[in-house]
């Protein structure tokens, strides 16, 4: 950390605390409205890079254990829980770790990792209280948001969010289109806003597709300016600052039409129950690819955790037509089992989740629609027309709408087509045997389906 002599910042350290404390109080003193953390999961964090074991993080651990493990558990590890333990110690004696590499390598099989990671975090939790404490008494109404490097369903995001107002999350410029769907739908099941700044470099077709599926998933993209490219090395790539010719009518399209953009939700006949503690990248990667593909709207619901664990509510599972559980249900917490066999949900497979799409776009499968719609009114719908794939070539044909789904997308026989620097379009549907279609004109990057 600049201006001190550790190598990572814990906020176990008083004098940590207030350095930051102090940077915020300068912050607001200098106009700013409210106060933005970058990574801020701090000796959290650390250990996942070898972890953190300054004199303060090691300090603290035996009081916190004295107060929240077991004392049969302790007895077993042979842990004396008081402000003498010295964890790095016992790592040396009882598993024989003498180097970051030996702590790296079996720090998964120790019996105090979850332990430790559980201390850690919620000590991270606790200086995000003392901070919402000490704003409230400074600045009484400043924001606090944060940047989580790429948002997704863990225990980080799981822990921290409820201490936040909003997140300012990088997004990647030449992230495939389907992660900007997750990353939304991840935000709102935490009730997050976002604003998603971005990062890498990407073509100018690509940049646009990326603008228009950030506001299909609810995402307030940033107008991309001096972002962030890595380099070989771990090093520092030319900045990228693409020409506002190349996507400024997309921030017009959005300013002139909020009234169908703001206060707004995505719909979702598919809850995702993940598990924050062992929440899996590739498994969801490869299930959203294939809900997106079937054009099938999902809801992230996160559970479990254990830092600040979270569980299955009747309100996180209402509106909903199944579930797709990441871990065994035998994994829950014994009120989220409770929750999920009250609201009678079917159980599914991702390959099962077909059965729940709301519609088609024959021939186009590098293009996909979603819906977004006011709280508490799911018939008060905008469809949203965007690509599915980075190689997409403008899409004009046919999209059917399926009949059937709380979200009465096909009642509308009528609607208006918006699209960048295009005059509105009133289009007319075809009934099919499934719901109604609508043949639509050349859309670039980004259509909206409004109400006629």
């Amino acid at each position: 950390m600049r201006g001190t002599k550790f190598r990572r910042a814990s906020t176990l350290n008083p004098g940590t605390r207030t350095f930051l404390l102090a940077w915020v109080d300068r912050n607001l003193r200098a106009g700013c409205d409210g106060i933005q953390v970058d990574d801020g999961a701090f000796q959290w964090a650390g250990e996942e890079w070898g972890g953190d074991f300054s004199p303060s993080s090691l300090a603290g651990f035996g009081p916190w254990l004295a107060q929240n493990a077991q004392a049969q558990q302790l007895a077993d590890l042979g842990i004396r829980a008081n402000g003498s333990f010295d964890y790095r110690s016992w790592l040396t004696q009882h598993a024989q770790v003498r180097s970051i590499s030996d702590y790296v390598a079996k720090r998964q099989s120790l019996p105090t990792t979850r332990l430790w990671r559980r201390y850690l975090g919620s000590s991270v939790i606790d200086f995000y209280k003392h901070l919402r404490q000490h704003l409230a008494s400074v600045a009484p109404g400043a924001p606090l948001s944060m940047n989580f490097g790429r948002l997704q369903p863990d225990e980080y995001l799981s822990a921290i969010a409820p201490h936040l107002d909003y997140t300012v999350t990088e997004v990647q410029a030449d992230d495939a289109p389907w992660r900007f769907a997750l990353s939304g739908a991840t935000a709102e099941g935490v009730g997050l806003p976002f604003a998603g700044c971005f990062s890498n470099k990407a073509p100018t077709r690509q940049l646009r597709q990326a603008i228009a599926s950030c506001h299909a998933a609810g995402i307030v993209p940033v107008a991309p300016w001096d972002g962030f490219v890595p380099a070989a090395g771990g090093t520092f790539g030319a900045r990228f600052t693409p020409p506002p010719a190349d996507y400024a009518d997309l921030f017009a399209f959005a300013h002139d039409n909020a009234v169908h953009l703001n206060n707004r939700v995505g719909a979702a006949t598919v809850g995702i129950i993940v598990n924050v503690a062992s929440y899996n990248p590739p498994a969801m990667a490869a299930l959203v690819q294939s809900l997106i593909g079937s054009q099938v709207p999902f809801r992230v619901i996160m559970t479990g955790g254990d830092v600040a664990p979270r569980a299955l509510t009747a309100a996180s599972l209402s509106g909903l037509s199944a579930v797709v559980l990441m871990r065994p249900a035998s994994e829950l917490d014994a009120g989220s089992r409770v929750a999920l066999a009250s609201s009678r949900l079917p159980t599914i497979s991702g390959t099962d989740a077909t059965r729940y799409s709301l519609g088609d776009m024959p021939g186009r499968a590098d293009w996909r629609f979603s819906v977004r719609h006011q709280p508490g009114s799911p018939a008060n719908n905008v469809l949203h027309i965007t690509s599915r794939a980075s190689s997409a070539v403008p899409f004009s044909g046919t999209i059917e709408l399926a009949a059937g789904s709380r979200f009465e997308i096909e009642r509308q026989s009528e609607r208006i087509l918006l699209r960048p620097g295009t005059a509105p379009v009133r289009v007319t549907s075809t009934k099919t045997s499934s719901g109604i279609a609508f043949n639509l004109p050349a859309i670039e990057s980004w259509g909206m389906l409004v109400s006629a």
